[in-house]
């Protein structure tokens, strides 16, 4: 990827798998985005092969705006404000656990309904869980209305470098991935606690495909 320069890939050592609801144990990689953070993004559509479609190149915005807010049933929330193109805004809600898990309000309900058309109950939904030696997976949330099915996480403890601007300067930031999985579903993140930022994010079906690269992130010390 142009706007992502893979600089270089350290495979994290093979340990036993944990199962879902394991120990929180092994080393910690906490993303916790504070406000005053702004992460922009190059934003494609993709066709059925992966390749970007040309024309569909937009430029998307994540301004973390505030934290310690009370919603939804907890007092650590922090708000994002992510905008993409002329008049299409949103307001992102994440909870960040100290041992390194991050959620996510309402994130398979919003992937759901723009995929499927299906309209099903937001709820907190545990897109990554750092806190857990890899490889491991876990449960994300429900992926219908009567809360029977739910999507599978996983990550491999991977971790890439990439190339990104940090206040101005050309920096190699180490980042793991989460993957997100269910039927036809697919969604990978991959963040970096070292600025606390997602550097890249696709979500993927059988007919269409979209994903963000980070091509720069102004921190809040800044």
């Amino acid at each position: 990827m142009s706007a992502l320069v893979l600089l270089g890939v350290a495979l994290a050592g093979c340990r036993e798998e944990n199962p879902t609801g394991g120990d929180d144990r092994g080393d910690t990689f906490a993303v916790r985005m504070v406000p005053g953070t702004v992460m922009t993004f190059d934003h494609w559509l993709l066709d059925r092969f992966g390749s970007r479609i040309p024309g569909s190149q937009t430029t998307r915005t994540w301004r973390v705006v505030a934290d310690s807010i009370d919603a939804f049933g907890f007092g650590d929330v922090v708000v994002v404000v992510d905008s993409m193109g002329v008049g299409h805004t949103d307001s992102l809600l994440f909870r960040f656990s100290p041992p390194g898990d991050v959620y996510a309000h309402g994130y398979l309900a919003r992937l759901i309904e723009r995929r499927e058309g299906r309209i099903i109950p937001a709820g907190w939904d545990r897109v990554a869980a750092f806190s857990l030696q890899p490889p491991v997976s876990w449960s994300v949330g429900f992926v219908d209305s009567s809360r029977t099915l739910t999507a599978t996480g996983e990550t491999s403890g991977e971790v890439l470098f990439f190339e990104v601007l940090v206040d101005g300067v050309r920096s190699a930031i180490p980042a793991r991935q989460a993957d997100i999985s269910k039927s036809n579903l697919l969604a990978t993140l991959w963040m970096t606690a070292t600025p606390s930022v997602v550097v890249r994010l696709r979500e993927e079906t059988l007919i269409t495909s979209e994903q963000s690269e980070l091509v720069g992130v102004t921190t809040a010390a800044r």
